[in-house]
């Protein structure tokens, strides 16, 4: 049984996701697309537009035929973690043999290269890196300047400008280090596949009041009670404990957690050039989920401790029964009966669909099914 594995947060999904579940069978030949996706809450440090449910069932109708959740411990962080922990699931289902992914570059073989070369650091790089930083730049811009310093070829340095570039630059770094069976393919993000990106459609629904894509739309200032009433209560030792939070950053918010604001006016105030927007919004968001550093496992040491079926096509029974056999950890169906109760990932798991939740309930008298209890979405 051969299937193609798309790491994701459909957030949300839209046509050019479609595309790349078409495109990724085509290049592939493999009978099914099986996708590891983001829950509730997504890496650039907000809540997904729209619940985890929703967005995997817009998923199976738009062509995968099993959508998993990712841990939020891992969706929530930064590329190199994300990336690990999305191949690493993928990996255990025991049926992927083929990450496919979007990129801006579209060629294998570049992004290769680049993940070979940004892997494995040179001291030269290291110290050039150091360098810019030092001076003031910003790690993505201290990272380019290191590169060309070094020679590194133009088209080398221009794929690790871009964001999907980057994150697949870390997916085939995953794969040559933890599941060396499996290959990489990539597909081209155009304007033909595409059309528009997930952040103009998010933009299109919070400004415009689009709803063709799903209804409840929730943002990161649905938290913002939540996020300073957390805040207040805690001290700057115990602010550092939380993860992706620095000595830097906690002082920063300790000195504006009294004043009246909402969470991204937070975020703007506090963000600077060694604390980029998404990396201070990835750590407040994991304030407002009690996220602390101790529960998330290193990049390199990442473990996928259960896999979380959150919808599926009715006709892909034999495929989710072959995982069921061959998976190398416990297929779950409905968390109550889940054998990893205990486990610190499964806990905040079931958090942050509560927190979830709660934003729903609160913005839109709109009570979603209790997550523990909650089965997944068959499409017929």
């Amino acid at each position: 049984m051969r299937a193609v594995g798309i790491i994701a947060e459909f957030d949300p999904f839209h046509d050019g996701h479609a595309f790349l579940i078409r495109e990724a069978k085509k290049l592939t030949g493999a009978e099914y697309v099986v996708v590891a996706m983001s829950g509730d809450f997504v890496e650039r440090g907000e809540p997904a537009v729209f619940d985890k449910f929703e967005r995997a069932r817009a998923a199976v109708l738009g062509g995968a035929d099993a959508v998993f959740e990712l841990p939020t411990v891992y969706a929530t962080s930064g590329a190199k973690i994300f990336s690990e922990a999305g191949v690493r699931l993928l990996c255990a289902t025991g049926c992927t043999d083929t990450v496919c992914f979007g990129s801006e570059c579209g060629d294998i073989d570049i992004l290769s290269r680049a993940s070979e070369l940004l892997d494995n650091e040179s001291e030269e790089f290291k110290n050039a890196l150091s360098k810019y930083q030092k001076a003031g730049d910003s790690y993505p811009k201290a990272r380019e300047k290191a590169l060309i310093e070094l020679g590194v070829s133009g088209e080398l340095v221009r794929a690790a400008r871009e964001p999907n570039n980057i994150l697949g630059i870390h997916y085939i770094s995953a794969i040559q280090s933890f599941c060396g069976d499996m290959k990489a393919v990539t597909v081209k993000r155009t304007d033909e596949g595409y059309h528009e990106s997930a952040s103009q459609i998010r933009d299109e629904i919070f400004n415009h009041g689009l709803t063709k894509y799903g209804s409840c739309p929730i943002r990161a200032d649905d938290f913002s009670q939540i996020l300073f009433a957390r805040l207040m209560s805690m001290t700057a030792g115990e602010l550092t404990e939380i993860a992706d939070v620095n000595d830097t950053l906690a002082r920063s918010v300790m000195k504006h957690r009294e004043k009246s604001m909402t969470f991204s006016e937070l975020v703007s105030k506090v963000k600077s050039k060694n604390n980029l927007y998404t990396s201070v919004s990835r750590a407040l968001l994991h304030v407002v989920l009690d996220m602390k550093e101790k529960i998330r496992p290193a990049a390199g040491e990442i473990r996928i401790p259960y896999l979380r079926l959150l919808a599926f096509n009715e006709k892909s029974s034999g495929l989710l029964r072959y995982i069921s056999d061959n998976s190398k950890c416990p297929l779950i169906t409905k968390p109550a009966d889940a054998p990893c109760r205990d486990d610190e990932i499964f806990r905040l798991d079931i958090r942050a669909a509560a927190l979830y939740g709660g934003a729903v309930l609160a913005g839109y008298g709109v009570k979603l099914p209790e997550d523990m209890t909650r089965g997944p979405v068959i499409c017929r």
